[in-house]
C-alpha cells in the first residue's frame, strides 16, 4: 500500500474516469461526513454534499427560497496551479491510482 506522501507527489494528471469512481465515496472533513456525488472536469473538482449536517436553504435563480436541501460544497482535486494532489481529500487518497501505474 502506498502512503499518502507518495500518492500527494503525483507527477502526471489522474485519469478523469479514475475520480469519476470516487463518487458514492465517503469523506471525514472538518468534523462532518461527506459524500462524494460529482466530479466537475474543470479542475477537477469533487462535489460533496453533507448529509448528516444542517439542512440549508436552496434558493431559485431570482434568489428566492426554494427547499430546504442538504449542504454543497466543492473540493479541488489539485492544490492551486500544481499537480500536487489536495491533502483535504483526506482517505479518498488512498483509492486514487498510483503515477508509477
Amino acid at each position: 500500500m502506498q502512503t499518502m506522501q507518495e500518492v500527494a507527489n503525483h507527477s502526471s494528471s489522474i485519469p478523469f474516469d479514475c475520480l469519476l469512481r470516487l463518487i458514492g465515496q465517503r469523506l471525514h472533513r472538518a468534523n462532518r461526513i461527506y459524500t462524494v456525488i460529482e466530479v466537475l472536469p474543470e479542475g477537477p473538482c469533487l462535489v460533496l454534499e453533507d448529509r448528516f449536517g444542517p439542512l440549508g436553504i436552496q434558493e431559485n435563480q431570482h434568489g428566492e427560497p426554494l427547499r430546504r436541501s442538504p449542504n454543497v460544497v466543492s473540493l479541488p482535486v489539485y492544490l492551486t496551479g500544481g499537480k500536487t494532489i489536495n491533502p483535504e481529500l483526506g482517505e479518498l487518497i488512498e483509492l486514487l491510482p498510483n503515477s508509477r501505474d
